[in-house]
C-alpha cells in the first residue's frame, strides 16, 4: 500500500479488486450499464484504489496489450466532486509510465458526460477515426473513445 500525504487528508493506494466491488455496488443501475465488464477487467495488469480513512473511494484499472493500457474509473458517489479521480489519474499515468505504458485508451459512455469532459480536461483527444475505432477488440457502440500519448506528458 502507498500513502500520500495531501493537506491534512491521508489518502492510499491498493490494489485489491474487492474494493472496486465495493464502490460499485454504489452505483445506480443506469451508472453500473456505463462501466466496464468485470469479466474484463478482473483479470487487470494494473489496479489502483484509491482510500481515504481506509474507506475505498475511487479506482482506475487497467488492461495492458502492447504497451497500451485500455482503463476503467469509478467514483463513490458520496466522494464525488472532490479531486479523488484527479489524484488517482495523476499518480496512475506516473506508475503506467514507469512500467512502458505508451499510450492510454478510455472508453466513455456517450450520455456519460461527466466523465467525457473528465477526460477532454486531462488532455485525452477524442478518436473519431472509424477504422481505428473498429480495429480496437473492445469497440462498442454508443461509446466515445480517448486516447493520452503518455510519451507527449
Amino acid at each position: 500500500m502507498i500513502s500520500i500525504k495531501y493537506l491534512f487528508e491521508l489518502v492510499s493506494y491498493t490494489d485489491d479488486v474487492n474494493d472496486v466491488y465495493d464502490i460499485e455496488s454504489k452505483f445506480t443501475d443506469q451508472e453500473k450499464k456505463m462501466t466496464g465488464g468485470r469479466s474484463f477487467y478482473d483479470p487487470s495488469e494494473f489496479r489502483r484504489i484509491l482510500k481515504e480513512d481506509d474507506k475505498p473511494v475511487a479506482y482506475l484499472e487497467a488492461r495492458i496489450h502492447h504497451n497500451i493500457a485500455k482503463i476503467n474509473i469509478g467514483v463513490h458517489p458520496k466522494f464525488r466532486r472532490k479531486n479523488y479521480m484527479e489524484k488517482l489519474l495523476k499518480q496512475s499515468i506516473k506508475e503506467l509510465k514507469q512500467i512502458g505504458v505508451n499510450k492510454i485508451i478510455a472508453m466513455v459512455h456517450e450520455d456519460n458526460i461527466k466523465s467525457n469532459n473528465f477526460f477532454i480536461k486531462f488532455d485525452f483527444i477524442r478518436i473519431t477515426n472509424k477504422n481505428k475505432l473498429k480495429s480496437f477488440r473492445f469497440y462498442e457502440k454508443n461509446h466515445n473513445y480517448y486516447e493520452l500519448n503518455l510519451k507527449k506528458v
